[in-house]
């Protein structure tokens, strides 16, 4: 099964995947907020500079504009995610949870999780005046959920420390001029040993990732700071050329 429709519902898009095959999705992000439950299977997914190892039934949150990417082990998996504008999350709980990445891992609450999908999803593919205000009742109720045991749950497992503080490197200096040789040369490592674990682990090579951080930079910068050419943005963030900007 996947759920595919309504994929601009005022600011809401859920997606259900069952029983897919393994394999990698590419780096993205979102202008919403993603709440992710891998409901069977095995995931390792990377979120901005971090690696997170995640297991059935664990629910990932992701906030807004946060690079991120999901690798999958060769056997089937099931996902359900939401992407949401935050309005769909209670005030109370947006405040809480809106500006961290973590792994909510509770076994108990498993079932509970799913019903509460299960009735999100009935809702998204209802169309009637009460179908969106029901749908929202209930993602609220799952938000409620996660906040109640966050504290408990909150995880987070990194899988190489040299890629780890290659990104970090990365998001510091992404506006001058930064090369493979220089981060491997920081981490004490060589060129192609960087080179290599970093398409390992990342799944896209130095210069791809590097671009991406320029270019999510890029973005909001132009999205949010008026009056700024795209030549000025450009080199702002680290591309000498605007052109190939």
């Amino acid at each position: 099964m996947n759920i595919t429709e309504n994929l601009t519902r005022r600011g809401f898009y859920y997606d259900n995947s069952e029983n897919v095959s393994g394999g990698n999705t590419r780096r993205h992000y979102h202008d919403g907020y993603e709440l992710y439950f891998l409901q069977k299977g095995i995931c390792n997914y990377f979120v901005d500079n971090r690696y997170y190892s995640l297991n059935e039934g664990d629910i990932m949150l992701i906030p807004s504009n946060q690079i991120h990417q999901t690798n999958y082990k060769k056997e089937l998996h099931s996902r359900r995610l939401i992407n949401c504008d935050p309005d769909y999350i209670p005030d109370d709980v947006f405040r809480d949870i809106a500006s961290i990445n973590y792994i909510f891992r509770a076994p108990e609450l498993v079932r509970e999780i799913i019903e509460i999908f299960d009735l999100i999803e009935s809702e998204y593919t209802t169309h009637d005046k009460y179908s969106e205000k029901m749908m929202k009742i209930h993602v609220h109720r799952l938000f409620y959920l996660i906040a109640r045991h966050k504290k408990e749950n909150i995880g987070a497992i990194s899988k190489n420390k040299t890629v780890e503080k290659a990104i970090k490197y990365i998001k510091k200096n992404y506006m001058h001029d930064v090369s493979l040789a220089e981060v491997a040369d920081k981490n004490a490592v060589s060129g192609e040993h960087l080179s290599r674990v970093f398409k390992k682990e990342i799944g896209m090579g130095f210069n791809e990732y590097l671009n991406a951080i320029r270019l999510q930079k890029a973005e909001f910068m132009l999205r949010n700071e008026d009056g700024k050419s795209v030549s000025e943005v450009a080199f702002a963030c680290g591309f000498n050329d605007s052109n190939y900007f």
